[in-house]
């Protein structure tokens, strides 16, 4: 499923929308391909991002912030005409965040370059998701970074369903590319409807060829499931009263696509995933700060 050989710090390459998470108290940078590229980041790969913002202060303050966290910035475009992405960001009374997306914006405009093919031939793993492909602009150039990339870089379609973002046609164009897919329970039951079958986990390895599918169920833990196995983690209990929902999953990606890259097997990837998460969910927000000494706490039991 992964290449024989993976550098001490992997290339994991996030591709998608850049934005700003408006929260009612506060704003904070956000993105799924970009919360992934930083959590990447953090537990020890070199994390990249691929998206556009635009030529405004917006823009100007949200790469500043991503260069302080280490990330490469460099495939970051600036966009002239449209403005840097933003997402309003409400609770429901039982704390589930609730998403109204602004569109257009620059990140729906992110254009294939020299630089950027550079990039994606030496990368280890790409993920993607479905919303940054809302607008064809942006959509065409996943689509050709996917083509363009090497047989052997791990492809990870992390599902993100938002209303308006997506169709029939673009979840069909993501799996066909996809080795991975992470989707959670709703999503699964939307892939369903889309695709007019009650059995979707199946045809995902029928028609598309997937090599394996992690399904996310919240406290309800992890599973995976490849032609061979099926595999229950469960959701590592966590102090959250104080932290967030936001980017969850997008951590939980990070974590898995790091250890599948290390030739680590499915048991231990949803582990270390799943103990990740269980301290981003006693943060705020898609990039919270994280201190070394916690990740030391948290995996020191850890093989």
């Amino acid at each position: 499923m992964t290449k024989s050989t993976i550098s001490a710090r992997p290339q994991i390459v996030g591709v998608g929308e850049l934005l700003w998470d408006v929260f009612p108290d506060k704003k904070r940078p956000g993105g799924a391909p970009a919360n992934v590229a930083y959590h990447a980041t953090i537990l020890g790969a070199d994390g990249y991002l691929v998206s556009r913002v635009g030529n405004d202060q917006a823009g100007k303050e949200i790469i500043g912030f991503l260069e302080k966290k280490g990330l490469n910035t460099a495939n970051i475009q600036i966009d002239g005409q449209w403005p840097t992405g933003r997402v309003d960001i409400e609770f429901t009374a039982n704390g589930e965040p609730v998403y109204t997306i602004v569109k257009p914006v620059a990140w729906d405009y992110i254009a294939y370059t020299d630089e950027l093919e550079i990039l994606i031939k030496k990368s280890d793993a790409i993920i993607y998701g479905t919303l940054a492909q809302r607008n064809k602009t942006s959509a065409d150039t996943i689509e050709r970074i996917l083509k363009k990339s090497k047989s052997d870089t791990l492809k990870v379609l992390d599902v993100n369903f938002r209303r308006g973002g997506y169709n029939k046609e673009i979840v069909m164009r993501s799996l066909r590319y996809a080795d991975i897919v992470k989707i959670n329970e709703d999503e699964l039951k939307e892939l369903s409807r889309i695709t007019e079958t009650d059995q979707p986990v199946p045809m995902m390895f029928s028609k598309y060829g997937i090599r394996g599918i992690c399904l996310t169920k919240g406290v309800g833990g992890s599973t995976w499931i490849d032609q061979n196995n099926t595999i229950t983690q469960q959701a590592y209990v966590s102090d959250n009263s104080d932290g967030d929902p936001v980017g969850l999953g997008d951590g939980f990606t990070a974590a898995l696509t790091l250890e599948i890259l290390k030739n680590q097997s499915p048991e231990q990837a949803l582990e270390k995933a799943s103990r990740y998460t269980s301290l981003l969910a006693e943060k705020k927000g898609g990039m919270p700060e994280l201190e070394k000494r916690e990740l030391t706490a948290l995996f020191s039991n850890y093989t």
